[in-house]
């Protein structure tokens, strides 16, 4: 990034993640993040720090293994579920398609230029692709 002349933002370090900040070309954030593989937590000097937190509150009398296994399930089926519904609204590969131009709708106050470019510029190509026929490719048998 310093080769390429991008200027950071920011830098965090979430112990279990990593996040650089940044901006695009039409001055949004981004955030680039990456979650630290396991093997890396157990390179941590004083190991990991979800664990430590749970032993530290079981020997207050605050926690309890049980406890601890009991949000375990109630977070899995809460993100599980969470998913599913999130799924139900379509995925990149299936379910309901959205027109791609409404992605330009209430995201802003006031959209700048160059996303009103980006819309007309799609919109363009959504006409263009409209009117190609659409031709199967060829499933000739040979012999």
């Amino acid at each position: 990034m310093i080769q390429a002349g991008i200027q950071l933002d920011g830098a965090s370090d979430h112990g279990v993640s990593e996040a650089l900040y940044l901006r695009d070309p039409d001055e949004n954030g981004v955030e680039l993040y990456r979650d630290r593989p396991k093997e890396e937590w157990q390179a941590w000097p004083l190991g990991d720090s979800i664990t430590r937190l749970m032993q530290h509150l079981i020997v207050l009398g605050e926690w309890s293994e049980e406890r601890h296994a009991r949000l375990e399930k109630e977070l899995e089926a809460y993100v599980t579920a969470c998913w599913k519904e999130a799924e139900s609204y379509g995925t990149l590969t299936g379910g309901p398609a959205l027109d791609p131009l409404t992605m330009f709708e209430d995201v802003l106050k006031q959209m700048p230029p160059s996303l009103v470019h980006q819309r007309e510029e799609l919109r363009a190509l959504q006409a263009s692709a409209a009117k190609q026929p659409h031709s199967a490719p060829s499933v000739a048998k040979k012999g």
